[in-house]
């Protein structure tokens, strides 16, 4: 009976105690390869503290997600075929910007939120610079074992036909935001205290895989914060901010319906308000880094009232609440 005893626990202790022999590759494949991403962010101009790097299966799946605070970034991936998309800070970081079907690599979009005022709704936040890169990839087996044998510390076999230089990705993101320039003539500059308005019909957002807006109905609310004298009358207001709706030509200022509805405080603390049509003043070029600019230049612009007093420019336009001036949206 004591030997039979001893002999339960020898077996059970042999297959417990781990074998000297490593386990099959087969078992091991499913790690998968590991992808280094390298992201030069020289040609947007952008200097990001952080970026999403998503691998998206061509079978579908959810997608393999990193985020980064660096430009360059390993990753894991089984084999198969992916889309690979890269875009700068991560999905947490900004500030006015926010994302929507990140598990869907066509539909991954980028867009600001909404608000409502007296005046009219969908009014949207001005975004904040955006970039990024799509690609396709392919990880083989031979990527995964090659993996596999440089984590032993071992040569991988003869029938392995890769190196490390094929599991290494550069990645050169384009700008998908714009920069949006607006110049407005005036007579009478000088009794403005402050001006601003709306920019009508432009996009709410932007497709992160091929830049295309996505919708073309949104106001965009902008201040003033430059006024220019031409005379001791006459001069023209100017301000410069981020915008969707214009990427390498997808969506050009073709459509017609654009308008700019200003606004201004003047010189005895009454409102105005003129409604302008931009469709013809709208021109569009290329900048610094390849940067999509749009200049909106609304020439002749307004004629504001010669009203009596004088006051400080750019008290905010925020405060006008001036409801007895005509509104005509």
């Amino acid at each position: 009976m004591k030997a039979k005893f001893i002999s339960v626990i020898l077996l059970v202790t042999a297959m417990l105690t781990p074998g000297c022999h490593r386990r099959p590759l087969d078992l091991t494949m499913s790690r998968g390869a590991d992808i280094t991403v390298i992201v030069h962010w020289d040609s947007t101009g952008l200097r990001p503290n952080g970026m999403t790097v998503s691998f998206y299966p061509k079978n579908g799946g959810n997608p393999i997600t990193t985020l980064s605070n660096s430009d360059t970034v390993k990753v894991g991936i089984p084999a198969g075929e992916y889309n690979l998309l890269v875009f700068n800070e991560t999905v947490s970081d900004f500030t006015n910007l926010r994302f929507a079907d990140i598990s869907s690599f066509n539909g991954i979009y980028a867009y600001t939120e909404s608000y409502s005022n007296k005046y009219c709704d969908d009014i949207r936040t001005t975004p904040e610079k955006l970039a990024s890169s799509a690609r396709e990839f392919a990880v083989s087996e031979d990527m995964v074992r090659y993996t596999l044998y440089y984590h032993r510390g071992t040569a991988p076999p003869e029938d392995v036909h890769v190196s490390g230089e094929d599991l290494v990705i550069h990645v050169w993101p384009k700008l998908i935001t714009c920069i949006i320039n607006t110049r407005l003539c005036a007579t009478h500059i000088d009794k403005a205290a402050s001006a601003g308005g709306y920019l009508c019909h432009f996009a709410a957002g932007v497709y992160l895989a091929n830049g295309k807006a996505l919708r073309e109905d949104a106001i965009f609310s902008i201040d003033f914060n430059q006024k220019d004298m031409t005379s001791k009358t006459d001069g023209y207001f100017s301000n410069t901010t981020v915008g969707f709706g214009f990427y390498n030509d997808i969506f050009p200022p073709a459509v017609s319906g654009y308008s700019f509805d200003f606004f201004a405080v003047l010189a005895d603390n009454t409102g105005y308000r003129n409604k302008l049509g931009i469709d013809d003043r709208i021109t569009s070029h290329n900048g610094i880094f390849d940067e999509l600019n749009i200049d909106i230049n609304i020439c002749p612009g307004v004629d504001l009232p010669d009203v009596e007093g004088e006051q400080a420019w750019n008290i905010g336009v925020n405060e006008w609440e001036n409801e007895e001036v005509p509104i005509d949206l």
